[in-house]
């Protein structure tokens, strides 16, 4: 938790002022009600497994890039209309290359409908698959998976690639995974936005045909191309000052 400071014009957030009758009263001053706001958007993003690095970044202003594809007007209409038209919508946001935003861009769409009062959940595909595996078994883990198949958006990254997850050659696991995103793509209509280096129409490489065939006939896929190293600000000798 970051330690509120005074702006100084104030006496530890709180001004004080006394009336006509001589009563004195109370009242939070801005930088107070600023922290307390700051601090329930980073309690509400730990809640929902989103990194609360994003908390202060804007989709259209933050993106790097040029965005020729046009993803951030359409992704802005998507947070703005998600009550009433793309509650049911699902994404895949996929790269073959590493470090083009498709995390963050998700991550801040999850915030943006978190402060819209929606209840929003981020989880990496291996854990999903994990928890899928041992919910049957463990009454904490079964409740756990229930936080994120009630969500109102699923955030799932790092999907389907072997190098970032635990996969037996059997395929054991997909099964799991198989049915869960049935359910929710198909049966309870859940938007669900996916992460990835895969392309959507590669997934069999990496999963099975069956997988591969459901995510592509319900959900709209977006290719991220615009890199991060476009502009690096990161500076490790900074980090001493």
């Amino acid at each position: 938790m970051k330690k509120f400071e005074s702006c100084g014009n104030c006496h530890d957030g709180w001004k004080y002022r006394v009336d006509k009758s001589g009563d004195e009263t109370a009242i939070k001053c801005s930088c107070l009600l600023n922290y307390q706001k700051s601090e329930l958007i980073r309690i509400k993003l730990e809640k929902a497994n989103i990194s609360v690095k994003i908390a202060d970044f804007n989709i259209s202003a933050d993106y790097i890039g040029d965005d020729e594809l046009g993803h951030i007007k359409k992704l802005t209409k998507y947070v703005e209309e998600f009550k009433e038209k793309f509650n049911r919508v699902s994404l895949y946001f996929w790269s073959e290359q590493n470090s083009t935003q498709k995390t963050t861009i998700a991550s801040i769409i999850g915030r943006d409908l978190i402060l819209q009062g929606f209840k929003v959940k981020f989880i990496l595909m291996d854990t999903l698959i994990k928890l899928l595996q041992d919910a049957s078994f463990n009454e904490d883990k079964e409740k756990l998976l229930l936080g994120y198949t009630n969500s109102d958006l699923l955030i799932i990254d790092d999907c389907f690639d072997k190098a970032k997850m635990t996969v037996y050659k059997s395929g054991y696991q997909f099964a799991f995974i198989d049915s869960f995103l049935r359910h929710r793509l198909e049966v309870s209509t859940k938007a669900t936005i996916f992460t990835s280096n895969i392309p959507p129409t590669t997934i069999n490489k990496s999963f099975n045909i069956s997988i591969e065939k459901l995510i592509n006939r319900n959900v709209y896929p977006m290719e991220f191309t615009d890199s991060i190293e476009l502009r690096n600000d990161f500076d490790p000798n900074n980090i001493w000052e």
